[in-house]
């Protein structure tokens, strides 16, 4: 059947995403509460992630940022878990 003979209406609506990559921004998007609260912002003329308003810039923020949502228990890091 013919393209032109079928009626049918397309929208398409822009959407954005993080893809888990090896960027500062896709590494973010793997963190823990990325899920939740991840966006994209500027601070300072850096661009970076940010997670429940934590900026994320580079290895060192996500570094500080993951340890500080990991517990251990019976000398095992888990995921914190609230």
């Amino acid at each position: 059947m013919p393209l032109t003979t079928r009626a049918s209406e397309v929208q398409m609506r822009p959407a954005l995403a993080a893809l888990p990559s090896i960027t500062p921004v896709g590494m973010a998007a793997l963190l823990p509460g990325a899920s939740a609260t991840f966006s994209v912002v500027s601070n300072k003329d850096k661009l970076g992630a940010s997670i429940d308003g934590t900026f994320l810039p580079d290895l060192s923020a996500r570094q500080k940022f993951l340890k500080s949502h990991i517990v251990f228990r019976h000398g095992i890091r888990t995921p914190f878990s609230g």
